[in-house]
């Protein structure tokens, strides 16, 4: 697993270098309206614990994972995701996995810094969310989670923001706000956070230009 991660790791960094080598994004041309965008998240980290002398679940997990975003709306300082809906599945057959699946829509602001620009949310909706701590041996279940209302602190570094395509590094947690369902593939002995790491590909067209100025006409 530790390969992998540096793996990852390193292929994250060389597109992250390249892309910014390559480009200069202007005002002008960002996006305004984004049609459709993808979340690419192959690693995770998990917080919660079943307690009671049980062992706690594998805290890095690398999996397939993304989410389908469909029309975001983007201002000079805010945005809205309208929709947008994910699958991640960790874990492999020697590791106990995680699997968590969310509908949400989103919403927050732009934040420059110098020549760099971040982007800071909150996605609200519903999920189902499965940490499997132990294969088995336990009473009953061997997850934490549940399913019920989500809420998603979400952070992104834009390395372009120039249409007809975005590019940025994204961290997201997806906590838990309110759990109407113990029921999470089987029933889940706790609550638990997972946190996502990875890529955002959006695409789109630039925000309106504003007209020209008038010059004005000097009468003699």
């Amino acid at each position: 697993m530790a390969r992998l991660l540096t793996a990852i790791a390193v292929a994250i960094t060389t597109i992250v270098a390249g892309s910014a080598a390559a480009v200069a994004d202007t005002g002008s041309d960002a996006m305004g309206l984004e049609i459709v965008g993808f979340e690419l998240t192959p690693l995770s980290f998990n917080l919660g614990s079943p307690g009671s002398g049980r062992p706690s679940p594998t805290r890095f997990q690398p999996g397939p994972g993304g989410a389908l975003r469909l029309g975001k709306l983007r201002w000079p300082g805010a945005y809205w995701t309208l929709v947008q809906a994910g699958l991640f599945v960790g874990g492999d057959t020697n590791d106990p996995g995680t699997v968590f699946a969310h509908i949400e829509t989103e919403a927050g602001a732009n934040l420059n810094a110098g020549a760099h620009t971040f982007e800071l949310g909150l996605g609200v909706g519903a999920g189902i969310l499965a940490i499997q701590y132990q294969p088995t041996g336990c009473d009953g279940s061997c997850y934490l989670g549940g399913a019920g209302v989500f809420v998603s602190p979400v952070a992104r570094y834009m390395v372009r923001q120039a249409a007809p395509y975005s590019f940025a590094l994204v961290a997201r947690a997806d906590v838990l706000a309110a759990r109407s369902s113990t029921n999470c593939l089987s029933t889940c002995n706790g609550r638990a956070t997972l946190f996502l790491i990875g890529l955002d590909l959006g695409f789109g067209f630039a925000r309106a230009r504003p007209p020209p100025p008038v010059p004005l006409t000097q009468v003699d």
